[in-house]
């Protein structure tokens, strides 16, 4: 169910980083944990993601998908974050990465 957050000035949306990020390489941390190599233009960044029990880790590597590059740093089991994937997960429990739908699209270009 949606749960209205809190209202977002246009302003404030701007100062959002999120680029089109290449998977290049991912690493299981512990279970359904990985950490995931991404090529957003200029370099590779790291981040880690629950792809979950019905997401197989062979068939995102290639994927060009949004990341968000200017969240807050952080360290997670070790890992040091550079980045948040945008994603859901469907009714299944597959994580969903929102796509860049071409493949005219490269890694690095800015999502307006």
């Amino acid at each position: 169910m949606y749960k209205k957050k809190s209202i977002v000035s246009f302003e404030n949306f701007q100062m959002l980083d999120i680029r089109i990020g290449e998977v290049l390489l991912t690493e299981i941390i512990k279970k359904n944990l990985h950490k995931i190599t991404i090529n957003i233009g200029n370099k590779n960044i790291t981040t880690i993601c629950n792809l979950g029990e019905n997401t197989n880790k062979e068939e995102i590597i290639g994927k060009k998908i949004c990341v968000l590059l200017n969240d807050k740093p952080n360290k997670i089991k070790g890992v040091n974050i550079q980045g948040s994937i945008l994603s859901v997960k469907n009714e299944f429990g597959k994580l969903i990465f929102l796509e860049a739908d071409t493949q005219d699209i490269k890694a690095g270009f800015k999502v307006h």
